[in-house]
């Protein structure tokens, strides 16, 4: 058995904000293969999202260990930020932001870690991650990460610069 599409059909629950089914699917996938990083962290993004705001957070945390970089600061500051920990956002945001005047540093990492520490950039940074095809963007439309930044009309530019309407 692939952990694969179980992780998948997590992914696609999490998106349409199904967290039950997620997690449920996230736990199988990690029942086949443990190691699976990005399964863990989204069960723990699940987690937090529904409510459980330290458990998520250590699950997180625990899959971004696995994974280091600055995409992972980005999403260890998102976490934070979810789970009312904005002035450490605010400092990986900072950090972030040295790293990449000294070097290339992931849009999609700033973008992240300015949704946590609700930073008004991070419409600027999507910008950057459209411009420069991150692929992870595919994930903007439908992610509960993104969910603060529904409604601003910034979003729905965005949106329709991905070809993709209204927003």
């Amino acid at each position: 058995l692939s952990p694969l599409p179980l992780a998948t059909s997590g992914l696609l629950k999490f998106s349409r904000h199904e967290f039950a089914g997620a997690a449920a699917a996230f736990r199988r996938a990690l029942e086949v293969l443990p190691s699976l990083w990005w399964a863990r962290y989204f069960l723990g993004a699940m987690t937090l999202f529904a409510g459980d705001a330290p458990h998520g957070k250590a699950i997180c945390e625990e899959a971004l260990r696995s994974h280091p970089g600055p995409v992972a600061e980005g999403a260890r500051a998102a976490i934070s930020g979810f789970a009312g920990e904005t002035e450490r956002a605010r400092e990986i945001l900072d950090r972030l932001l040295v790293a990449a005047e000294a070097g290339p540093v992931s849009p999609v990492a700033i973008a992240w870690a300015c949704i946590g520490a609700r930073d008004d950039r991070v419409f600027e940074w999507l910008g950057r991650c459209i411009d420069e095809r991150e692929p992870v963007i595919l994930h903007f439309p439908h992610m509960p990460i993104y969910d603060g930044l529904r409604g601003d009309p910034r979003l729905a530019d965005l949106l329709r610069r991905m070809g993709l309407g209204s927003g």
